[in-house]
Order: C-alpha cells, then sequence, then structure tokens
C-alpha cells in the first residue's frame, strides 16, 4: 500500500509541476478488443444458432488529460475510451467497454514545427459490460475486467495550442481515429 501511495504522489507532483498540459477528445473505428470479441460471438452463435449474430460497434470515443516535458518531445498523461455496441436480434441488448490507460507518447519532430509525428503505448484496464438475452428471454449481466494496451506506431497532429489529430492504433482505442487537443 505504500508503494501505491507513493507512486500515486510522485505521478502527482510531476503531472502538476509539468510545462505544458494537453486536453484532447477523438472519435474513431471499433477497437481490437471490440472487433476480436465480436468475430469470437459470431462464430460462437453459428456455432449453436445456426446463423451468425455479430454485434457492431458505434465507434470509440476518447478523452484525454496528458502533459510535455520540458522540450515538449514526450508526452504523458491519462485517457479514457469508450466502445458501445448496436443490439444484434436476439442474443445481447447491451454491450459496452470503458478503459482507463496511462499513456506516453514520444513526438519525433520539434515542439516548433505545426505537422509534429508520434508514437506512443498505453496500458491500463478494460471493464466489459454486457446484458445477454438467452433464447428463452432470460437477462443475465456479466461484468469482467480486462488487462488493455494500445500501440500508435505513428500518430500526426497540425496546429499550435490548438490542434487536430489523426491516430492509426491496435488495441482499445479504433483502428483509425481523430479528433480535437488544446495545449495550454
Amino acid at each position: 500500500m505504500k508503494k501505491l501511495v507513493y507512486m500515486a504522489t510522485l505521478c502527482s507532483v510531476s503531472f502538476f509541476n509539468a510545462q505544458k498540459f494537453e486536453v484532447s477528445a477523438g472519435y474513431g473505428t471499433g477497437s481490437l478488443f471490440g472487433g476480436a470479441d465480436s468475430i469470437l460471438k459470431a462464430v460462437g452463435t453459428t456455432i449453436f444458432n445456426g446463423e451468425p449474430e455479430m454485434p457492431n460497434s458505434n465507434g470509440v470515443l476518447t478523452v484525454a488529460l496528458t502533459t510535455y516535458n520540458e522540450n515538449m518531445k514526450w508526452r504523458y498523461g491519462l485517457e479514457a475510451n469508450l466502445e458501445s455496441f448496436n443490439e444484434t436480434k436476439s442474443s445481447y441488448r447491451k454491450q459496452s467497454y470503458f478503459s482507463i490507460l496511462p499513456k506516453v507518447d514520444y513526438f519525433w519532430s520539434d515542439a516548433d514545427n505545426k505537422w509534429r509525428f508520434y508514437s506512443g503505448v498505453s496500458v491500463g484496464v478494460l471493464f466489459r459490460d454486457l446484458d445477454y438475452v438467452d433464447p428463452s428471454k432470460n437477462v443475465q449481466k456479466t461484468n469482467d475486467t480486462f488487462l488493455a494496451f494500445n500501440i500508435m506506431p505513428i500518430g500526426v497532429r497540425y496546429g499550435g495550442n490548438f490542434g487536430v489529430f489523426i491516430e492509426p492504433s491496435i488495441g482499445t482505442r479504433g483502428f483509425v481515429q481523430g479528433g480535437l487537443n488544446y495545449i495550454f
């Protein structure tokens, strides 16, 4: 417990002593986790029901609060992702994923460039909420927790303090995501 308190204090002090903060919001396609889960469910319903039912992702909404180091080469902070799914014919009523991940990004281009290229990684926790309706219309609720990750090979940001970005990713964020961010 002492180690956890020490790490939380250290992270908080370094976060609030930072040079610049950034707030960002993005939206993109379905995630790797949602896609894999949908495919497994489609295979399972095909085997047991004879016809596939595949829940479709509504996309991933991401909100992040990050900070930069002094030379603005490193960005680190916390992101939250939410992915929900459309209902299918009979098997599922509600399915959603919520994840919280600490993240780190490295910028390949200098801070004074309008076009900035970066790579990043995040690791955290994913919560899955699922209401399952069986063939006799009984509702079963399931809440699961998983180790979550996201790898972003190369992202692009354009702008000054206010900017836009596009990021291809593998993990909890959408395979391709775009959005807005503001540095203050």
